[in-house]
């Protein structure tokens, strides 16, 4: 089972089941138990609406840009909302932690800072690429 794990704004970890297709916002909030956090978006006793931009919202208020949200059309059952992994917000992630990691080496040693450079130039080469 796919499952994504995030801290929420109070430092919670939250986890969202990636491999189930969801019906409505009440069965996306009730089987990953986002009951509290949708309580505190919208107020105890929420009526679900737009699906899609429900589910949207809450993911959104929980890791900005972090999911998507998706309808499948034309499906004979009605699970037909689907949560993604956003691939632009994995990679900024992988960008901001790899910069990071330049930052503190070059602070820590100059030669390892050169070789890091190389590499980075490299590795901006491969994703250009892509």
């Amino acid at each position: 089972m796919a499952k994504a794990k995030m801290k929420n704004k109070s430092k919670h970890y939250i986890s969202i089941d990636l491999d189930t297709r969801y019906m409505s916002t009440y069965h996306f909030v009730g089987y990953n138990e986002l009951s509290n956090v949708a309580n505190m978006l919208w107020g105890k006793g929420w009526i679900a609406e737009d699906d899609i931009s429900q589910i949207q919202e809450l993911l959104d208020h929980v890791e900005k840009d972090m999911y998507t949200v998706h309808l499948i059309a034309g499906l004979r059952d009605d699970y037909d909302i689907e949560i993604r992994l956003n691939g632009a917000w994995r990679l900024q992630k992988q960008i901001n932690w790899f910069n990071d990691f330049v930052d503190y080496v070059q602070q820590n040693s100059i030669n390892i800072y050169n070789e890091a450079c190389v590499h980075a130039d490299y590795m901006e080469e491969t994703i250009e690429d892509e």
